[in-house]
């Protein structure tokens, strides 16, 4: 929470007459929630110095001390947006709880994009992306997950 500030607002009738109040608003959230992540990958492999995974398990846990969690999204995307935020802009978001499970299977590449946005009741807001290669291999055996996601709470 920041300083309190006054808010005074001023109201006049048909007759003239003028009305004056002040109200101090204490309690100001300004700071944004964090967002933290456990990543839980399987058994990786690396091939000419890159890391593949089979699947991945993103735990996400969202915080905000001051003024609570509104909410919590995320998109999992072959689209490596250089700003986060544009993910939200032009992909749609899955709300999940803190402490939910995301489950990443593979796409259309061998590199997916993980965006979570974590907002609080103030209006404050996180971004933060996790990049991780799924196996080629394993994708080119298992069409069936092309495209795949699934969110699972605890």
């Amino acid at each position: 929470y920041t300083n309190s500030k006054t808010v005074t607002a001023s109201a006049k009738d048909s007759n003239g007459n003028l009305v004056t109040k002040s109200v101090t608003v204490t309690n100001i959230d300004k700071i944004n929630p964090t967002i933290t992540r456990e990543v839980k990958d399987d058994d990786a492999v690396t091939v000419n110095e890159k890391i593949y995974h089979k699947n991945l398990d993103i735990v996400v846990e969202a915080t905000d001390n001051e003024s609570g969690i509104n909410e919590i999204q995320y998109i999992v995307s072959d689209e490596n947006y250089a700003e986060v935020s544009s993910a939200f802009d032009n992909e749609i978001g899955i709300a999940i709880s803190s402490g939910d499970t995301i489950y990443v299977t593979n796409g259309n590449s061998d590199t997916r994009y993980v965006y979570i946005f974590a907002s609080d009741n103030a209006g404050n807001y996180s971004y933060v992306k996790e990049v991780r290669r799924i196996s080629y291999d394993y994708r080119r055996k298992n069409n069936s997950f092309k495209n795949c996601f699934r969110h699972l709470s605890r």
